[in-house]
């Protein structure tokens, strides 16, 4: 018998970097490095609505065959996933594990009671952040464990200076994540735009695959500024070797239950600096005056009275670069990893 059935969207032959696709890839490839390829299935749930009865026994195969289950579906999954497999344990009685992407679990399982009583069910849900935890503990869900998200990067070497000679602009600073309308890219644009036509001279480079239904929109609102640049889609393993050419990273984020985004902790790992809408879970990730500084989320003037103040005192982000390599030593997949070993073996 195998020892785990990972179930998560693999992204098909498709090369997806989405927050969900790189964690499902990241979490099997440590479990097969922990365990051998010998003792790991996977079901990819890529495209699954177009094969539902062809998932459905993939499912009841991994179920029957593995020891362990491990889930991590997206928003809409959730409402199949979690219950299906809730059916076949009732029958074949192996453990569950339901690893949560984001911070969005609470909102949704309190408008729905049946699903709230299926999340009951799962032997071991993983959070991303404490303030979740506590969240779902409020809710009598308590089979509940904080486990981190993480990256399988290497510390980087390289620094940036800051007011770097031979360059047209003084600052440089990015985007790092899917290109939508909600993660806040409208609202960096215009604040980049208000600095630039003032006496500030700072650029804006943005990384991610830009969502279908806002390409119009988004191609529009960079056209024809010299300091915002679209710089196209990078590989999740070259995150440090591009992110490290920056003073810092920008996260306007929208969302207000982000989790611990992936970008950030791709930031910590390059020494990077953060400027961030304040999320909830925000302070268990950026640390204030330490690896970043937050604003009011969906508040331009704090977010162009943040960036005028770093502009202002270019000696912070200097300060700040160690104290992000440091932090990123938390995010590590061995230190993430421990609490679901330990429960995969119990």
């Amino acid at each position: 018998m195998k020892l785990v059935c990972v179930c998560g969207h693999f992204g098909g032959n498709q090369e997806q970097y989405d927050g969900q696709t790189v964690k499902t890839k990241s979490i099997y490839r440590e479990i097969e490095k922990k365990f051998g390829s010998k003792e790991v299935l996977t079901i990819d749930t890529y495209n699954w609505k177009k094969h539902p009865l062809k998932l459905f026994f993939k499912c009841l195969n991994g179920a029957i065959k593995a020891e362990n289950i491990i889930i991590l579906p997206a928003h809409k999954g959730v409402k199949v996933f979690v219950p299906m497999f809730n059916i076949l344990n009732f029958f074949l009685h192996k453990k569950l594990h339901y690893i949560v992407i984001g911070g969005w679990l609470p909102n949704m399982i309190i408008k729905d009671k049946f699903l709230h009583k299926q999340i009951k069910k799962v032997n071991f849900l993983y959070v991303e952040t404490k303030k979740l935890k506590e969240s779902l503990n409020e809710l009598k869900i308590k089979n509940v464990y904080l486990m981190r998200n993480f990256k399988n990067l290497k510390l980087s070497e390289e620094k940036r200076n800051i007011i770097s000679e031979n360059e047209k602009y003084d600052i440089k600073c990015c985007i790092f994540s899917r290109i939508e309308k909600e993660k806040g890219i409208n609202d960096a644009v215009n604040v980049i735009s208000k600095l630039n036509e003032e006496k500030y001279n700072i650029k804006l480079e943005i990384y991610g695959k830009v969502k279908k239904e806002y390409e119009e929109e988004f191609y529009k609102i960079i056209s024809g500024k010299e300091y915002v640049e679209y710089k196209g889609v990078v590989e999740s393993n070259r995150s440090t070797e591009v992110l490290n050419k920056y003073d810092f990273l920008l996260f306007p984020t929208r969302y207000k239950t982000e989790g611990i985004p992936g970008t950030i902790i791709d930031a910590y790992f390059s020494g990077l600096p953060v400027i961030a809408s304040r999320w909830e879970g925000f302070e268990e990730v950026v640390i204030e005056g330490k690896t970043g500084f937050g604003y009011e989320i969906l508040n331009l003037e704090d977010l162009y009275e943040k960036l005028v103040y770093v502009l202002n005192n270019l000696n912070v982000l200097t300060e700040m670069k160690e104290n992000c390599l440091n932090e990123a030593k938390k995010y590590t997949a061995d230190n993430a990893m421990k609490i679901l070993y330990k429960n995969l073996e119990g």
